[in-house]
């Protein structure tokens, strides 16, 4: 009895190791839920600033993509911080920017449906995390979390607006799905393949190699500025104008693969979309809604083919380098 009774004494203390492992463990959550928190809300306040006067309609909604990005790269087990940082971020974010507390519990309850949708299928169907590096990849993400979370998320959202505005409920529909759709478009990509391993990315660098992304770089704001920043109608009506950053992105593609393609396109959205809502650039409609639209749809055509352009680009090296050691 006294052996028995010894060996499961639950006052002996816990190994070292295991301490510390359970300490470092609180650590890292506590900084993922305080840095997320804030990215969140920084992101959301960045969202409300870039509406289109003076409807106040959003061209894109950056803070779904980051908690999308974050349930993709975390374990399951940690969903649970994703929401529970998001909703007083969110919450205080629309407060700051004029929104009531019953409209927004709404759309937190949309967004929260939104990202799930998009991460519980995509962490199904796909066996290892998500680096676009093939046209399968692409398609999936597209599927799923440009076009199934928001219209998921729109279709909830939009009841409550019509119910509580003069909003025809599918002209709401359509400003919250091309919103939300955008911003995993081309925000979801670009936070992915920036927050995977550096390894291999710093072993490519040279200096040559750094000397052309800064080229592309500083070509990417100089025509962007170009294109989208000045007075509507200062180069007369040349849509093709909006076309010009087409050839920078083909160049990001070709060279950089998705990390340079991801960032190249960004660059070029938050440049059209800033001079578009002050009123600059190409986008001259009778409507601040057809505005938005028009910008948004531009934004889509130019995102997706460069989007399938590198994934397929990446599959081809990668086959190929496969090749070259099976030949070895």
């Amino acid at each position: 009895m006294n052996g028995i009774s010894q060996g499961t004494d639950s006052s002996a203390p816990a190994p070292v190791g295991a301490s510390h492992k359970e300490y470092w463990h609180l650590i890292r959550t506590v900084l993922l839920a305080t840095g997320l928190g804030m990215v969140f809300y920084l992101s959301a306040r960045f969202g409300h600033y870039l509406r289109f006067p003076p409807d106040n309609i959003a061209v894109f909604w950056p803070p779904n993509a980051v908690i999308l990005t974050a349930l993709l790269l975390v374990s399951r087990r940690k969903w649970w911080i994703c929401f529970v940082v998001m909703m007083p971020a969110y919450l205080i974010a629309g407060l700051q920017s004029g929104f009531t507390i019953q409209r927004q519990l709404i759309f937190f309850v949309a967004n929260c449906l939104e990202v799930l949708v998009a991460a519980i299928v995509l962490r199904r169907v796909l066996s290892a995390r998500l680096t676009f590096g093939n046209l399968r990849e692409s398609l999936l993400f597209i599927a799923f979390a440009v076009l199934a979370g928001p219209f998921v998320s729109a279709c909830v959202s939009s009841i409550h607006t019509v119910l509580y505005t003069d909003m025809a409920y599918l002209h709401a529909w359509r400003v919250w799905f091309m919103g939300d759709s955008l911003a995993h478009l081309t925000l979801t990509p670009l936070l992915l393949v920036w927050v995977l391993p550096w390894k291999k990315l710093l072993r490519a660098i040279t200096f040559w190699r750094c000397v052309e992304a800064v080229g592309l770089a500083i070509g990417l704001v100089a025509v962007g500025f170009y294109a989208f920043g000045s007075e509507i109608g200062a180069h007369g009506d040349i849509p093709v104008l909006v076309y010009m950053p087409l050839p920078l992105l083909l160049w990001a593609a070709v060279r950089f693969g998705p990390r340079g393609t991801f960032s190249a396109v960004f660059v070029i959205t938050i440049i059209s979309i800033w001079h578009a809502v002050h009123g600059r650039g190409p986008f001259d409609a009778s409507s601040a809604a057809e505005n938005v639209l028009s910008l948004q749809l531009f934004l889509v055509v130019l995102s997706v083919p460069t989007m399938f352009l590198a994934s397929l680009i990446q599959e081809r090296k990668r086959a190929g380098e496969a090749l070259s050691e099976s030949e070895v």
